[in-house]
């Protein structure tokens, strides 16, 4: 029985001593995993504010809105004859389903 007991607590202590190690590695595991999401974030915080980034929507659109703004007012005034050819071809092609 004595025998048994010692192999029990040196059991015990090899596996207290594989937690700590694990504890230990799962900590620093932990560390590095949140400086690299700190950093990540940091990251896209500068690809969303610097001039010219990917990510900086907002220059991007500038732009975009000035094509689409010509393009509207391009097709707001455009000539009558557009118009009334549209009109022709809607009720060219609502004849077809009366």
């Amino acid at each position: 029985m004595f025998q048994a007991q010692a192999d029990s607590a040196i059991a015990a202590k090899v596996g207290k001593d594989a937690k700590e190690k694990f504890d230990e590695a799962d900590i620093d595991f932990r560390r590095q995993r949140s400086e690299l999401a700190i950093l990540m974030n940091e990251l896209s915080k500068k690809l969303m504010s610097d001039a010219g980034a990917d990510w900086n929507y907002p220059e991007q659109m500038g732009p975009i809105r000035r094509r689409f703004m010509r393009d509207f007012r391009d097709g707001l005034y455009a000539p009558p004859s557009i118009e009334r050819r549209h009109k022709i071809s809607i009720c060219t092609l609502t004849s077809n389903y009366s």
